[in-house]
């Protein structure tokens, strides 16, 4: 299971989510992320972006303060670019609960 995480450049002072209110946080349109930053930190400006090297741009060109995304993909790109790190503890959302499929027992009369 991935969660989420915050990619930031090493001078950010950003470490966790809360840190983003006020700030400019890249998120890729339509992502699940996009919908966690808005109930998590709604004082985030969200930036959309279309892509992965989009957000990343963002970062990067100061488009954006951070961008959120998953954290696999996230630690995969901070180990290639010396300008950037991973931020945050990992945000994942529980799986949906689902009520437990009803059972005829043996006992049961149907009618």
């Amino acid at each position: 299971m991935s969660a989420s995480l915050i990619l930031v450049t090493h001078a950010s002072k950003v470490e966790q989510l809360s840190d983003l209110a006020g700030r400019r946080v890249a998120v890729v349109s339509k992502s699940i992320q996009q919908r966690d930053v808005g109930e998590i930190e709604a004082r985030a400006f969200q930036v959309e972006v279309a892509s992965v090297a989009d957000g990343v741009r963002a970062v990067k060109s100061g488009q954006a303060d951070a961008f959120v995304y998953d954290d696999v993909e996230l630690f995969r790109i901070a180990q290639v670019d010396p300008e950037l790190r991973v931020a945050g503890s990992a945000h994942s959302r529980p799986p949906p609960t689902r009520s437990p499929p009803r059972r005829v027992t043996s006992g049961s009369s149907a009618g």
